[in-house]
């Protein structure tokens, strides 16, 4: 039996105001309305797989990896990996700091903190959770973005707190994105309260519009749910998806 927070959380959905639906499955494997998490902004979410999210619009796509954050609850600090890139046909633009930020279930908005907060803090847990098993960021839709974008492009964040590189790494102010290739990297984030199962959102200001990736913490009972049904939630997903107009 599927559950109903399953169908909510991963069928895909053109949001067009307050209220949305999308295909899902309900129990006798037929297609239903059901409600799903309202990002409040028009864009269509994927599952791409068990810990990895995508969302995307007419101007670009973001992509969430975060089997480490399920693996850390009641931690303060919180990993993701994230991808971002543009459609087609946008223009160059700058992803700044201040640009991006997580919504936490209680409805607080984290802002990114600075590398400076990042490295006092010393996250060694996660991050070793995260190199010990991470899945790779799959872009949905038309985009074959293998390709990352070359240096110095920028980023927000030095693996492991490595600060003393500062000078030859890429600047921390932010990612420079074209649309011939794709960002990818790590946010860190301190959770209010430490990581707890929820719906999370992670918000990104392109210039035009807000991208919003639905992530959820999920418990084991959630987990094993959605493996004993991920074959039928992915084809329910290619079906129902309807693609974002340029």
């Amino acid at each position: 039996m599927t559950r109903t927070w399953i169908r909510a959380l991963f069928a895909p959905v053109v949001v067009a105001a307050a209220a949305l639906s999308a295909a899902g499955i309900g129990q006798d494997g037929q297609a239903q309305r059901v409600h799903v998490p309202d990002p409040g902004v028009p864009e269509v979410t994927t599952l791409e797989s068990l810990f990895v999210r995508a969302a995307y619009n007419a101007e670009g796509y973001a992509v969430v990896g975060y089997r480490a954050a399920n693996s850390s609850v009641g931690d303060t600090w919180m990993l993701l990996d994230v991808g971002m890139a543009l459609r087609n046909g946008q223009k160059a633009q700058k992803i700044t700091r201040d640009a991006v930020s997580l919504s936490t279930p209680d409805g607080k908005k984290v802002p990114l903190p600075s590398n400076r907060e990042y490295v006092s803090a010393n996250p060694t847990a996660i991050e070793y959770r995260a190199y010990m098993s991470r899945d790779p960021l799959t872009f949905p839709g038309e985009t074959g973005m293998n390709v990352n974008c070359p240096g110095p492009g920028g980023t927000f964040f030095h693996d492991f707190g490595d600060a003393s590189s500062a000078s030859v790494d890429p600047p921390l102010d932010g990612v420079a994105l074209n649309p011939r290739c794709k960002w990818s990297g790590r946010l860190y984030f301190p959770v209010p309260g430490g990581i707890r199962y929820g719906q999370y959102f992670l918000d990104i200001k392109f210039d035009k519009t807000l991208i919003r990736v639905p992530f959820r913490i999920m418990t084991k009972d959630e987990q094993e749910v959605l493996r004993a049904n991920y074959g039928s939630i992915k084809t329910q997903i290619e079906k129902a998806s309807k693609p974002i107009k340029k």
